[in-house]
């Protein structure tokens, strides 16, 4: 599996421009501004976000003199991004804009130099760079094309203050290769790392794609996040890490809170367990989603499965539609929902100690399409399904044939192995990797797809096939039982998918 890696530094951006305007106003001399005097002038001007093509309501803006930086006049733009300074005396001008957009896009300020002159009104836009030049600017010149993509952020710590922190944030992502052996399946990655202030971005990455983003900090993580880069190649996200800590200890720890409370409930009887404080999970240094799950008419879901990954926890919505996911790990996350007739579903959650997120979820109906025959000879892969089949009849190994798979509705692959005899799933404290897969005794299987061997070389397992593509499935947890042509020198087991339709 091919990899490639180009580790980017951060430059944080003033974007300048130096405008003689066509018109001018004035002040008198180096005084106070004078309003409704002949010789003042006015400046008038927007300031706008070319990567959105809207307007920056409510910048922040002020005006100096270039030859007196102590006199500061300052302005807010209305929501329209307009602003105006009136009774100016003539000179040579500084104007900068602040936004918490810019903040976001990595720029500390747009800067303006603009001649005024008597009795005439300055007028100039203060413009974010389109995305094109912001990719060129922090990516190196000519980065920009119509396929390349750049996402901006910053690492933050999951705590209730939400300081950044200086990390290391992996992208990646699958791509097909033409080689002389044919089409292969490839999975690049890019890394940056952040400045002081947290600030990253990672260049080359795909645009109108799926990325797989990760961040790290010494031991702290956050989980695998699957992020689309818009069409137009800018992506802007911040991520949060958290301790990494095992299924085991996230039970501990919760066991721990429930004894505390109940420890509190007995030294204070007067108190009624029903006016406890609905926030009570967030007493506790772990993290909680909350939430309701419906249909787009607003119809309550029932017996919706959710969980998180990094975590083992899985719940099911209530009638109501309502649902609780505690003692979770820290950080950014993925949450991920299935259900019976439903569309699956995965999304970005921020998940902060002692915190309690709450999110609103719409589940569509899954839409099956026609079936589309296609006549073709028999490949090799559907002559490996047959040998399923055998293998199957024989009794040796765990199985899970196309119609189970399609009943268990899969969001990720790992949900195919959480319930395989001698396979353990746990979150995994390599940032480099996903969820760790092992057998009893902890070794490491050996992968096939389509009867291929297949290398993780520390790449995430998702990253081995996408679990939508998956056919078949067949595990054998000790070499014992693992037929001769999956079986491997490190005598482990082996874990084997099948791709294809499974209908």
């Amino acid at each position: 599996m091919a990899r490639s890696s180009v580790v980017h530094s951060v430059t944080t951006l003033t974007v300048a421009f130096a405008i003689a305007a066509c018109g001018t106003g004035s002040l008198g001399a180096q005084d106070a501004p004078q309003l409704g005097v002949s010789n003042s002038g006015v400046f008038t001007g927007q300031v706008y976000d070319s990567t959105t093509a809207r307007p920056l309501a409510a910048a922040e803006l002020g005006l100096t003199r270039s030859d007196n930086l102590a006199q500061l006049l300052t302005t807010r733009a209305d929501s329209t991004g307009r602003f105006r300074f009136d009774s100016l005396s003539p000179g040579t001008y500084l104007v900068g804009a602040t936004h918490p957009r810019l903040d976001s896009l990595g720029i500390r300020q747009l800067t303006l130099l603009v001649n005024i002159r008597v009795g005439t009104e300055a007028s100039a836009t203060l413009s974010v760079p389109p995305i094109p030049r912001l990719i060129d600017s922090y990516c190196g010149p000519g980065t920009y094309s119509d396929s390349s993509g750049m996402m901006i952020g910053t690492v933050r710590q999951a705590i209730p203050d939400r300081r950044s922190v200086q990390a290391t944030v992996r992208a990646s992502w699958s791509e097909l290769a033409l080689t002389s052996r044919g089409f292969e399946s490839r999975r690049p990655y890019r890394e940056s790392a952040t400045d002081a202030t947290g600030h990253f971005i990672v260049c080359d990455t795909p645009s109108n794609g799926v990325i797989s983003v990760r961040a790290w900090h010494d031991a702290d993580s956050s989980g695998f996040v699957d992020l689309t880069v818009p069409q137009n190649g800018l992506l802007l996200r911040d991520l949060y890490v958290g301790p990494v800590v095992t299924q085991g200890e996230l039970q501990a720890r919760l066991e721990a809170r429930l004894q505390a409370q109940e420890q509190t409930r007995q030294q204070a009887r007067e108190v009624a367990p029903s006016n406890e404080p609905a926030n009570t999970l967030a007493q506790h240094p772990l993290g909680a989603v909350r939430g309701t799950v419906r249909r787009p008419d607003g119809t309550a879901l029932g017996d919706v499965r959710l969980s998180v990954s990094s975590s083992n926890t899985e719940v099911a919505s209530s009638a109501d539609g309502t649902f609780l996911l505690s003692a979770l790990p820290t950080g950014t996350h993925t949450l991920e929902v299935r259900g019976v007739g439903l569309s699956p579903r995965r999304m970005p959650v921020d998940i902060v100690a002692g915190e309690v997120l709450t999110v609103a979820l719409e589940m569509d109906r899954f839409i099956a399409l026609d079936p589309v025959k296609v006549r073709a000879d028999r490949l090799s892969r559907m002559r490996g399904l047959e040998g399923f089949n055998e293998r199957r009849q024989g009794a040796w190994g765990y199985f899970l044939d196309p119609a189970e798979i399609t009943q268990r509705n899969p969001v990720r692959l790992t949900d195919l192995l959480r319930r395989a005899p001698g396979v353990i799933v746990t979150p995994s404290s390599n940032v480099a990797g996903g969820d760790r897969i092992a057998m009893n005794g902890g070794c490491s299987p050996q992968f096939f797809v389509d009867g291929i061997r297949l290398d993780l070389n520390g790449n995430n397992i998702e990253s081995l096939v996408f679990v939508n593509d998956i056919r078949a499935m067949e595990v054998y947890n000790r070499a014992s039982i693992t037929p001769p042509q999956f079986s491997t020198l490190g005598g482990c087991g082996a874990i084997v998918f099948w791709t294809g339709p499974r209908g």
